[in-house]
């Protein structure tokens, strides 16, 4: 199996995780434009659901959607559904803080 056709279908399963039908869900990613954009299209066309991407500018990369995650927190409204992060020291702060939590799509079980 490729490790393209793994990355996509890990990204379809989290992201049927996060929603209810009809539903859209809003994906924090670190990951370049060009290479993350070309999977959510097919995603939305088979699920029906909206995917509202919140990409990284070069200047601020992760630690930039980290921070954003954390002032929503502290607001108390979080908008992120999904994390797409290609960089752990900030995803560690993150879940040292409890902004993190597992993704666990019911039909990823078998």
């Amino acid at each position: 199996m490729s490790r393209p056709f793994l990355l996509t279908a890990t990204v379809y399963l989290a992201l049927l995780g996060c929603t209810k039908p009809n539903a859209s869900v809003v994906v924090y990613t670190a990951l370049d434009q060009e290479f993350s954009e070309p999977l959510f299209a097919p995603f939305q066309k088979a699920t029906g659901i909206r995917v509202r991407p919140n990409f990284d500018t070069e200047s601020t990369k992760t630690v930039g959607l980290a921070n954003r995650i954390m002032v929503e927190a502290q607001g108390g409204r979080t908008r992120c559904d999904l994390f797409w992060n290609n960089e752990i020291l900030h995803t560690l702060r993150l879940k040292e803080r409890g902004l993190l939590r597992p993704i666990h799509p019911p039909n990823a079980e078998s």
